[in-house]
């Protein structure tokens, strides 16, 4: 329809559909290619691949599975798009961000299960009202989108079991015993067991995950397996799980050395409410997307039935109370205070000037201050400093990392500020 030049403002309002949401300022391909290439303001762009191995054997870029595929794409256009009247988008292209990630954590999970939905065969028209519910309380249950969608601990639980045996035994006594330090399992680790196995498991779990190659360097003295290796195993039947870094299994890390940081109790809780579950505005953007399926409808694919559809719409999941943050006694905040500047008042330029005398001694000795063994530390800092209690230098385990992964991609000597994060230790 061709309206006169006076009304070619209501020209966005007779845009067909279909053709209006193949295009979306984050998508830079064609709605039609296999791999889409995305952006949302990022300094490099990102993919998605639709080649996804279904249940059945299919892939769903293959002809049989079009309505599947299409449905699939338009319910992640349609997530960012604007939900009143047409043209250009309105919402802030971070806005869209957040709508994206819930569409696609919607869209994973699916195919994720697609084996207990049977989407090769039905495709998202199968989908019952009591399938709409259980996603939308699966997805709402915890407040990680790694547990909640992805099932990330239990996974990989189920994974490094399946690991375990197809890995050659003989292999793994071998590397139990070169690698003594994997069969250590701490008091925190014992405590807060993250995986659903026996605690005498974890030391095989770990030497196969070594021997599949797993395991990256933390620092010098501990090291952690992979999370984005692990997601590229585990969930290949994902668009974005795949590509993902998750939580780092505590139970699967081993440590080289005591770790200089040791949490002596559990963390209290700043607020008064039981985070259990997500957000509310996060649940209603995850039952926003569900029921935006039926936008499926006016493009003619199939699509879960309007009426489960309003069944959905009407269901609310139980979500668990914010809370308030918790008051401090007055008493704690003054003390602390005080002793803090009381602390900078006595001691401040005699810490900041045993800093300055380490960075010139390394400078004359070409050295770093991490390479300085404590004698040399305590001689470069001087006496007045090591009586005040300073024995030791370290690197919080981030900032090693940081250091460590800038070292890698610059080979440059280091500079004063890769020290901001140190911290000079008092006994």
């Amino acid at each position: 329809m061709k309206l006169p030049r006076e009304l070619s403002f209501l020209n966005a309002f007779f845009v067909d559909p279909k053709h209006k949401l193949q295009r979306a300022d984050w998508l830079k391909s064609s709605f039609h290619d296999k791999v889409w290439i995305y952006n949302f303001n990022h300094k490099f762009d990102k993919a998605l691949d639709w080649n996804i191995e279904l249940e059945d054997g299919s892939l769903l870029t293959d002809r049989k599975n079009n309505d599947l595929l299409s449905g699939l794409k338009y319910t992640l256009t349609s997530s960012t798009e604007k939900t009143a009247g047409g043209g250009a988008e309105s919402n802030s292209i971070k806005t869209q961000q957040v709508k994206f990630a819930r569409a696609i954590h919607v869209v994973d999970y699916l195919l994720l299960h697609s084996a207990d939905f049977e989407l090769a065969n039905y495709g998202l028209a199968g989908l019952s009202a009591n399938n709409l519910k259980s996603i939308l309380t699966t997805l709402t249950h915890h407040p990680d989108s790694s547990e909640s969608v992805y099932g990330w601990r239990k996974r990989v639980s189920s994974y490094c079991l399946d690991l375990l045996e197809s890995t050659n035994k003989i292999l793994i006594n071998q590397t139990l015993a070169a690698i003594p330090e994997m069969r250590l399992i701490t008091p925190d680790q014992e405590g807060e067991n993250e995986l659903d196995v026996e605690l005498d498991l974890i030391p095989k779990f770990r030497a196969a995950l070594y021997l599949r190659g797993y395991y990256r360097k933390g620092t010098e003295s501990w090291h952690s397996a992979n999370s984005l290796m692990l997601s590229e195993e585990i969930y290949k039947r994902t668009l974005k799980g795949k590509s993902e870094s998750k939580p780092v299994i505590k139970s699967l890390s081993y440590y080289k050395q005591a770790s200089v940081f040791r949490r002596e109790h559990p963390p209290f809780r700043v607020t008064t409410g039981e985070r259990e579950t997500i957000t509310p505005s996060a649940a209603s953007g995850y039952k926003s997307t569900i029921y935006g399926m039926g936008k499926l409808h006016e493009l003619g694919i199939p699509a879960p039935a309007v009426s489960h559809l309003i069944e959905i719409f009407n269901f609310n999941t139980n979500l668990s109370n914010l809370g308030r943050f918790r008051t401090l006694p007055s008493t704690v905040v003054f003390s602390a205070f005080k002793d803090s500047v009381e602390l900078h008042l006595k001691h401040g330029k005699l810490i900041v000037n045993g800093f300055c005398k380490l960075i010139l001694y390394c400078k004359a000795h070409k050295t770093q201050i991490g390479k300085l063994s404590n004698n040399e530390l305590q001689h470069a800092a001087g006496p007045e400093l090591v009586s005040l209690g300073v024995k030791q230098w370290e690197l919080s385990h981030s900032a090693k990392d940081s250091l460590n992964r800038r070292n890698k991609k610059k080979k440059r000597r280091v500079t004063l500020r890769n020290f901001a994060h140190a911290r000079l230790f008092l006994s």
